[in-house]
């Protein structure tokens, strides 16, 4: 457990051996042997981003948003996030029983982000052993970044 010795949070640990929890798409890429530096500020125009476990509900995975903060620490803002942002599964339409639903990723960009408001929300089916659950933005260009925050998806109080 990281060299420490015991105290107060060793409670909050988990024994059990890792799963998918922090498992990475690109984890297959690198031999245990290589190292991995990340930099200061990194570069890049695609972001994909892994939702590797759910929240509450074991069956649904979702976002209320995604801020993204350019090399200088100003927010970017999507152009158009309707063919900037994409997601698989999309949303919860994939869903026989939902036609409609206002959940869908390009809410993840809408700036409504402290929210339990479904129009301004993304959620999607988890499917349990499905390696990727994942939100792909498209800058439209390289850039810098310098932070990346986000929002967890909030319908009730007690999880806000």
């Amino acid at each position: 457990r990281g060299g420490f010795d015991d105290d107060a949070f060793d409670g909050f640990l988990d024994d059990r051996p890792s799963t998918v929890m922090g498992s990475s798409l690109m984890a297959g890429r690198f031999s245990p042997s290589e190292s991995l530096v990340i930099p200061t500020l990194p570069k890049g125009r695609t972001l994909l981003f892994n939702c590797v476990s759910t929240w509450g509900d074991e069956n649904f995975v979702g976002l209320a948003g995604i801020e993204i903060f350019d090399g200088r620490g100003f927010p970017v803002v999507m152009k158009d996030p309707l063919r900037q942002v994409s997601a698989d599964p999309h949303s919860i339409n994939v869903l026989p029983e939902y036609e409609h639903d206002p959940r869908t990723p390009d809410k993840l960009f809408d700036q409504v982000n402290l929210t339990r408001d479904d129009l301004h929300v993304w959620l999607a089916p988890f499917f349990a052993g499905r390696q990727a659950h994942t939100i792909t933005v498209d800058l439209e260009r390289t850039m810098s970044l310098s932070m990346i925050r986000v929002w967890n998806y909030n319908k009730s109080r007690l999880h806000s």
